[in-house]
């Protein structure tokens, strides 16, 4: 077989792709953490809203809440998509990487291996805009729980709240 594999160019190419592995994974491993947890919010509010015993008030605050919580949870399920595809692009670069190292002559090789580092960077920016886009939803959600207690609603930034008296 005559061709000599320098190793350490092989470790040393594949060590980029490695760490965007790593670094994917965890936050697919987040994204699912919240995606289950919202998922597990959204039953009992199902259940409320099929309750005929409900008053309408409340009735009419959970139907403005469960499109927004579907929203939100259809971004998370694109983004975790997006972030899987991402860490799949990032295996194959890492394949590809190895390849071309042993065989760097063929070209094809080469380009696969870009085109597969970019498609992963693509999905992983997707992911990432998804997830912020998720994020900003996240406050009409939270508006409608404050709007049902007022008294719950947090004094403006700009005012000084006094500490208790037995505090000082």
């Amino acid at each position: 077989m005559g061709t000599s594999i320098d190793l350490a160019k092989l470790v040393g190419t594949a060590s980029a792709p490695v760490a965007l592995i790593i670094a994917s994974s965890i936050s697919l491993g987040t994204l699912s953490g919240k995606y289950a947890a919202m998922f597990s919010a959204v039953r009992p509010l199902f259940a409320e809203y099929r309750d005929p015993a409900i008053d309408e008030r409340r009735r009419r605050i959970i139907s403005e809440q469960l499109p927004i919580y579907g929203r939100r949870l259809r971004m998370l399920m694109q983004a975790t998509l997006s972030l899987g595809c991402s860490v799949t692009f990032f295996i194959f670069t890492v394949l590809l990487t190895s390849v071309s190292v042993v065989m760097p002559t063929w070209l094809s090789w080469k380009l696969l291996t870009a085109f597969s580092m970019f498609a992963g960077l693509v999905s992983l920016g997707f992911a990432m805009i998804l997830e912020l886009r998720e994020n900003h939803h996240a406050k009409a959600a939270l508006a409608f729980d404050f709007d049902e207690f007022p008294e719950l609603h947090a004094p403006p930034a700009d005012r000084h709240v006094a500490a208790p008296a037995n505090a000082r």
